[in-house]
């Protein structure tokens, strides 16, 4: 079984998805839903952005979006 990463979802539940796999809370793979053009392939890149970005760099993405700030040191611990 695998997380599921719908394009639906909002960006901080896309975030949690990731970590939690990251983490090793659930399955270590996930699969992406949704229909033609609702964002898939940026979600998807959001999230390979974030992983790829310094630690400095994924701070001040949480802070641009105002996303919560505990999950964002959670995100950097498990990336």
């Amino acid at each position: 079984m695998e997380a599921i990463l719908s394009a639906r979802d909002d960006l901080s539940s896309r975030i949690k998805t990731v970590h939690a796999v990251l983490s090793g809370k659930t399955p270590r793979s996930i699969w992406v839903e949704g229909a033609y053009g609702t964002g898939k392939s940026h979600a998807a890149l959001t999230v390979k952005s974030l992983l790829e970005a310094s630690d400095d760099e994924v701070r001040a993405y949480f802070d641009e979006f105002e996303l919560d700030k505990d999950l964002c040191e959670k995100f950097l611990t498990a990336k």
